[in-house]
């Protein structure tokens, strides 16, 4: 009967999951479009059109998220070594991408959080691995 509403999918008897994936899913979409709406803001300061921007940006998300397997696995698994993005690269880049946003006058309170995870990870010693590893500090908070 759901199946006429859209698509169902089987969570597991635990009647808890569903609402989870719903605020997990909402959780990540809403990340994403923070993303753009920052994206925007900061290309808009020089008069680019959100419209023209998504030339650009459509085809590099869907490229990126062709990432998010690999990134599960490493997750599942505990292993966040890579050769390709590491905990210290994406540290420096949070720096250019806040001082960035701060010049061309847009708010960088979106990537600070993101920013402390990042610099977290690094002050734990994992500066060598990957953006993967970053859903340690976020099931282990910081003691406040």
């Amino acid at each position: 009967m759901l199946g006429t509403l859209g698509k169902s999918q089987y969570l597991g008897a635990d009647a808890g999951l569903a609402p989870l994936y719903d605020l997990a899913l909402l959780s990540a979409m809403f990340g994403m479009f923070g993303g753009f709406f920052h994206a925007v803001a900061l290309v808009g300061t020089e008069q680019v059109e959100a419209t023209a921007f998504t030339s650009l940006v459509v085809p590099w998300l869907s490229a990126m998220m062709a990432s998010l397997p690999r990134l599960a696995r490493a997750v599942d698994t505990g292993n966040h070594a890579t050769n390709v993005s590491s905990l210290s690269t994406n540290e420096a880049g949070f720096v250019n991408l806040i001082e960035a946003s701060r010049e061309q006058g847009i708010s960088a309170d979106l990537f600070l959080p993101l920013q402390a995870l990042v610099q977290r990870g690094v002050a734990e010693g994992y500066s060598g691995d990957g953006l993967s590893r970053l859903v340690e500090p976020l099931r282990h908070p910081a003691p406040a």
